[in-house]
């Protein structure tokens, strides 16, 4: 038949090697992903790695040099006490952005 294909001991194409013109399908051993680490994962390394720094370097900035201690060791304490009524006020400008609500007339 036209479609077969001869394997030649010469170096010819083999049973599993597709005739010329015809595309591969990437199988995957042959796949161009990495095993390595994701970007995700790197993004959150550092992200946590300099939140851990941040603490530390201003917690012990804030003890040696300012003689703080216990809660107010905390770099910028009041941002901290104050984020999740942030967090809850900005969740509601979203929600009344999405649902057309707001403020009510006087």
């Amino acid at each position: 038949n036209v479609g077969d294909v001869i394997c030649a001991p010469s170096g010819g194409p083999t049973p599993d090697t597709p005739p010329p013109g015809v595309p591969v399908e990437p199988t995957p051993e042959s796949s161009s992903s990495s095993d390595g680490i994701s970007g995700g994962a790197i993004f959150l390394i550092i992200f946590f790695v300099g939140f851990a720094v941040y603490m530390g370097a201003g917690m012990a900035y804030r003890f040696k040099v300012k003689g703080e201690t216990g809660v107010n060791m905390v770099p910028n304490v009041e941002f901290w006490k104050d984020l999740p009524n942030l967090m809850k006020d900005g969740a509601l400008f979203i929600k009344n952005k999405v649902t057309g609500g707001g403020y009510s007339s006087v």
